[in-house]
Order: C-alpha cells, then sequence, then structure tokens
C-alpha cells in the first residue's frame, strides 16, 4: 500500500462495498447511473 495526497476527492464513502458507476460485483451492478451500497 502507498500513502498518497489526493488534490480532489468526488466523495467520501464510509467502509462499505458500493456498485454502480462502473464499480461491480461478479460483472453485475457495474451500469447502474448511480452508486449505491450493497447489503
Amino acid at each position: 500500500a502507498v500513502d498518497i495526497d489526493a488534490d480532489f476527492r468526488g466523495f467520501e464513502c464510509p467502509d462499505v462495498f458500493v456498485i454502480g458507476y462502473g464499480m461491480d460485483l461478479a460483472n453485475r451492478y457495474r451500469e447502474l447511473p448511480y452508486v449505491g451500497r450493497l447489503v
């Protein structure tokens, strides 16, 4: 792991599994037009 300081941040997210906007679970949910939490 490498520590970096980002110049910009889109949003902060708690330590949960998120899906949507290209983030997926086994190639599912990546096409969602929003970021959601998988419960």
